[in-house]
């Protein structure tokens, strides 16, 4: 648990939500993602103290402390976890989006909201959870436990410039742009 990384994107989230779940877990949320707490009791009166929040940040930011009955937040893989499949980053307007796939298509996550649970040489997974009568949110696994759940963002931006890439032509590493590249050069 990386405190000054949670204490940037609960800032830049613009609240500091204290999740105390069922199953005894606790998480700080910003309100698109959630980080688990590890080793520490967090409470509305020691977040600030915590999080060393200027006097300025405390009275700006909404601290929230919620007895969490959504039972998506468990640190541990769940039986109905979907795996997703990784198709790598998307740059849209300025920010770093990963594209994740499973059978009913590609959700985006903001990729900021992995650094406060991001470890040296992590190597993510991604699961899909559900309830019904919920959207999906994205359960991230640097390890065995979850550092993350995040919310995935809606795609009007990144499919705009997914789309605009997808219309570009073709070309073959080291054919100059004017050139069309020969089949040679496009196949193995």
């Amino acid at each position: 648990m990386k405190l000054q990384a949670i204490k940037k994107a609960c800032l830049a989230g613009g609240v500091i939500d204290i999740l105390n779940t069922k199953c005894g877990a606790q998480w700080i949320c910003n309100g698109e993602a959630a980080w688990p707490v590890e080793g520490i009791k967090i409470t509305e009166s020691n977040v600030g103290i915590l999080f060393d929040l200027t006097e300025k940040q405390d009275m700006e930011t909404p601290i929230r402390e919620t007895e969490w009955k959504d039972p998506r937040f468990p640190l541990t893989p769940m039986a109905e976890d979907v795996q997703l499949e990784d198709l790598g980053d998307v740059l849209s307007n300025g920010k770093v989006y990963k594209a994740l796939r499973d059978d009913g298509g590609v959700l985006f996550i903001d990729t900021a909201w992995l650094k406060p649970a991001a470890k040296k040489d992590a190597n993510w997974r991604f699961f899909e959870r559900t309830t019904p009568g919920r959207g999906p949110i994205v359960a991230a696994f640097c390890d065995m436990l979850a550092g993350a759940i995040i919310m995935p963002v809606t795609g009007e931006g990144i499919m705009e410039a997914l789309v605009r890439i997808a219309r570009e032509p073709l070309r073959a590493l080291g054919t100059p742009a004017e050139e069309k590249p020969t089949a040679e050069q496009t196949s193995l």
